[in-house]
């Protein structure tokens, strides 16, 4: 995670500077989603394991209030809304370098169009 940030970090640095992020390739943006994506699944699928008392609460319900104390303790619930936030952020930045890289390419293929159409009119006008 705390890769994650420093490498986030770059990168708008790298965009105020150069106009766009010539760092990271469509490819190495998608991993980074996906990345991101894994991490905010995993952390939501095993809410059960961060929120629910563990198994062995069942054999010593004794022990249920200490557990009930270390998870109030160490603040679990905000830790994990923290995190989620953070990864939420992070998603947001490589969406919109997402974004700006189909519109580039979009962009390109709309002048490849102009360009081959120009050259079918050239074609014509010289049959």
């Amino acid at each position: 995670m705390e890769h994650n940030m420093t490498k986030m970090q770059q990168i708008p640095q790298e965009l105020a500077l150069h106009g766009r992020v010539r760092s990271l390739s469509q490819k190495e943006v998608n991993k980074q989603m996906g990345h991101i994506i894994l991490l905010r699944s995993m952390m939501r699928l095993d809410d059960t394991e961060l929120f629910s008392r563990p198994d062995m609460f069942w054999d010593l319900p004794e022990q249920e209030k200490t557990w009930e104390l270390l998870h109030k303790y160490l603040e679990v619930p905000y830790r994990v809304s923290v995190m989620d936030k953070q990864l939420e952020f992070m998603n947001s930045i490589y969406e919109g370098l997402k974004a700006e890289a189909q519109a580039r390419h979009a962009a390109k293929m709309e002048h490849i169009i102009i360009y081959l159409i120009a050259v079918e009119v050239v074609f014509g006008l010289i049959d």
